[in-house]
């Protein structure tokens, strides 16, 4: 969790992390799977590759892919490493890389996703806080989804409007 706004580059995008903000960036063969796992309203996780910038929303997900496939269930398995629904793909024009949104469980993750599951035996003070807030988080996002997913949404934003 970091203290100040931070960007991590990659070879397929840029990723903007807010001060506060967890997000969990993974590399694939083919592509490149960002979750966002939690963030204050105003320090947001972002994508930003060629013109675009994708804004997220806690518990979703952002595959980016050299793959050329629309269907999430389709994708090879390491973008699937844990369950996702409502998936949406974005139709980005002039760009190679195909982009696919999926909500998912934070709990899941922390289950699923290795890296995540070490926070759960970690020693360390500031993992520790990140675990909570991401069990904070989780109850949360559980509470939200019951009632109304429909503003869960990630927001393309074409930068050279």
């Amino acid at each position: 969790m970091p203290d100040r706004d931070m960007i991590v580059s990659t070879h397929s995008a840029k990723i903007s992390i807010g001060a506060g903000a967890v997000a969990f960036v993974m590399k694939c063969s083919n592509g490149l799977i960002v979750y966002d796992l939690g963030h204050r309203e105003s320090k947001p996780v972002s994508v930003l590759f060629n013109k675009y910038k994708l804004d997220m929303q806690p518990g979703r997900m952002l595959v980016l892919s050299g793959q050329d496939e629309s269907d999430f269930e389709k994708l090879e398995s390491n973008y699937r490493s844990i369950p996702c629904y409502h998936s949406q793909r974005f139709d980005l024009r002039g760009s190679a890389v195909k982009v696919i949104a999926a909500d998912f469980s934070i709990s899941s993750a922390l289950f699923f996703i290795q890296p995540l599951k070490q926070l759960a035996i970690s020693n360390n003070p500031q993992d520790k806080l990140v675990l909570q807030n991401l069990v904070r988080t989780a109850t949360a996002m559980n509470d939200i989804t019951k009632t109304d997913i429909s503003d869960r949404n990630i927001k393309r934003q074409d930068l050279n409007q």
